[in-house]
């Protein structure tokens, strides 16, 4: 196993993936190491040049930052897909003004064997692709999407594109799994497109099989008109959900110990998501 590193001022040509020499893009680091090794993303902000689209990750990687708030990989607006077919972990990093290809989730699920973690991640205002989510598996596609594990992550108004419009979803024909613990989801506006938080990414199908884990999260949309959990269709199973906070949403489905108070955030409006001493969140969560 191989450590290598990437940063804004790195280079591609002259670089040698030294933490003295740094490369610039994921896509050199990726096509420069093999299954297992680590791509250790230095703190800074990595623009189009770093973030290529249609980016294919085959092969097992850790994608690592510095930090959530040191790390940031912003797409100026324009599409940028992950394309995942193995384990491949991507922590302490922030994405931002980015989306999915069209008809692409910006993390997609693309085979069985996808077995995709996010640790300490931030998500401000990304979206997915028409017909697609954030993380998950595209509209029509057939076949097992494999599975997704979410920790200690924030979603931070996440707008979606397309017609149907989720944070986690899967096509309506293929298989995945996801697993939600210690994350808060939070919107604070009225447009239609905000992103719901689980579904199919293709309405009239109704063949895939979703499943969901959710522990210990604060789902909040604080707009003032409630929204959909899911669109189009819901989780098959909920089966081990407990100790949420969910407010601001309809067809919240039944999971153990769901409270729906304000969960009291010290400044929601300008990204202070710690909780105040009185938040009905302390104390009604598990240890994980």
């Amino acid at each position: 196993m191989s450590t290598v590193y990437i940063s804004p001022t790195g280079d591609d040509t002259t670089g040698d993936g030294s933490l003295g020499n740094p490369w610039l893009s994921v896509s050199k680091a990726l096509a420069s190491t093999i299954a297992n090794d680590i791509i250790v993303a230095l703190a800074g902000t990595y623009t189009t040049a770093s973030w290529s689209d249609l980016l294919i990750i085959s092969s097992a990687r850790i994608i690592q930052g510095a930090g959530a708030n040191l790390t940031i990989f912003d797409a100026g607006g324009v599409t940028r897909t992950w394309t995942i077919q193995a384990a491949v972990t991507v922590k302490d990093m922030t994405f931002t003004d980015a989306k999915g290809a069209f008809f692409a989730s910006m993390f997609e699920m693309d085979t069985a064997s996808c077995d995709l973690g996010f640790q300490n991640c931030v998500f401000d205002g990304v979206s997915g692709g028409s017909t697609s989510a954030i993380i998950g598996r595209t509209g029509t596609l057939a076949g097992n999407g494999g599975s997704a594990t979410i920790n200690f992550c924030l979603f931070r108004n996440c707008n979606l594109s397309g017609t149907v419009r989720n944070i986690l979803g899967a096509s309506n024909q293929g298989t995945v799994s996801f697993e939600m613990t210690n994350c808060t989801v939070y919107t604070n506006t009225a447009d239609a497109s905000t992103a719901s938080v689980v579904g199919r990414n293709n309405a009239g199908g109704s063949n895939g099989v979703l499943t969901g884990l959710f522990r210990n999260n604060i789902i909040f949309n604080e707009n003032g008109t409630n929204k959909s959990w899911y669109l189009d269709t819901d989780l098959d199973s909920y089966t081990g959900s407990e100790n949420n906070l969910v407010r601001g949403y309809s067809n919240v489905p039944t999971m153990t110990n769901t409270i729906s108070t304000d969960p009291l955030f010290v400044d929601s409006a300008n990204g202070n998501f710690n909780l105040r001493p009185t938040s009905p969140a302390i104390g009604n969560g598990i240890i994980t």
